[in-house]
């Protein structure tokens, strides 16, 4: 839960900060080369760097209801199901999950034939 929680707030960060400082130097730039006689070009680029942090922190959140969701699921997934049902190759390995690994006890040829319970434990 913590490393879910760690990186979900790291990418928080670095999305809500990059994305805003960089859509304000460039409008910055932009509306400074198309007339460098207007005295005023670092308003418009606060006001871009404002409007660009709220949608910037609106996806974000996405984001995580995103990460939390694949997060609930596979743990989900790997409870009910035993080997999980659910999940995709890429996923089981990094759960650290074998996906040709089957279900359930080993038995023997021999001990489905006879229902020896002492040979079952042998398996």
């Amino acid at each position: 839960m913590s490393v879910n929680r760690l990186v979900a707030n790291l990418l928080s960060c670095v999305i809500s900060l990059s994305i805003p400082i960089g859509a304000a130097m460039l409008g910055f730039i932009w509306i400074d080369q198309q007339s460098p006689a207007r005295p005023q070009p670092l308003t418009a680029a606060l006001c871009i760097l404002v409007s660009s942090f709220v949608i910037a922190s609106a996806i974000t959140d996405v984001f995580r209801c995103c990460i939390d969701t694949i997060f609930v699921c596979a743990f989900k997934d790997l409870e009910e199901n035993t080997p999980p049902k659910f999940m995709s190759s890429s996923l089981r390995s990094g759960f650290g999950l074998d996906s040709a690994t089957p279900s359930g006890p080993k038995i023997s040829g021999g001990a489905a034939a006879t229902g020896s319970s002492v040979e079952l434990e042998k398996a």
